[in-house]
């Protein structure tokens, strides 16, 4: 098991690209 600070640090990555590629494609969608 790897330790929890480097489980939370890759979880909130992972949150943090989904979350920015949503906004993305909010803005998109608001351009078309």
């Amino acid at each position: 098991m790897p330790p929890r600070k480097l489980v939370m640090n890759y979880l909130l990555q992972s949150v943090k690209q989904i979350f920015g590629l949503e906004i993305i494609f909010v803005r998109a969608g608001e351009l078309i």
